[in-house]
């Protein structure tokens, strides 16, 4: 294959899915989806399109201030797929950088309590960046990567 001419390090899940596409077919089958790691087997997943009902509770829950990773965590789907929904019905999208301000306290709280801004963004279901954006605007003094 001449993608591993372009890596330098083949990461395990990569190294099987080469292997299954190099091995004779009798031997392939053995590599069920059950066996492969779970990065593999979340690529196996189909997207589905959202229903109407969905579709009515996506745009009702955004306007009333849930966010897009939010409502693609309930909805077990992508947020570009909750992204597209929205434009889709014409529902003006809040800025990128726009912090939920009732949140912010808490967010400012979990992160100097220690927590990382992976982990306070998963505890208020927004993504690091927007996290570390919003608490370095209010001059929050951010720890490096190690945690100093």
């Amino acid at each position: 294959m001449r993608l591993r001419t372009f890596l330098s390090s083949l990461r395990p899940p990569l190294e099987r899915l080469i292997k299954a596409q190099t091995l004779p077919p009798q031997e392939a089958t053995a590599l069920t989806p059950d066996a492969l790691p779970q990065q593999v087997r979340t690529l196996q997943r189909r997207t589905r399109l959202l229903r109407q009902d969905e579709i009515t509770q996506v745009v009702t829950r955004y306007q009333a201030g849930a966010t897009m990773v939010e409502l693609a965590r309930e909805l077990d789907v992508h947020r570009g797929t909750i992204r597209a929904c929205l434009v889709a019905q014409g529902v003006v999208l809040r800025s990128g950088s726009s912090f939920p301000t009732e949140r912010l306290q808490e967010a400012v709280s979990l992160y100097e309590a220690g927590l990382s801004t992976a982990r306070v963004a998963a505890e208020l279901g927004l993504t690091q960046r927007v996290v570390w954006r919003a608490l370095r605007d209010a001059g929050v003094v951010m720890r490096d990567r190690t945690g100093s």
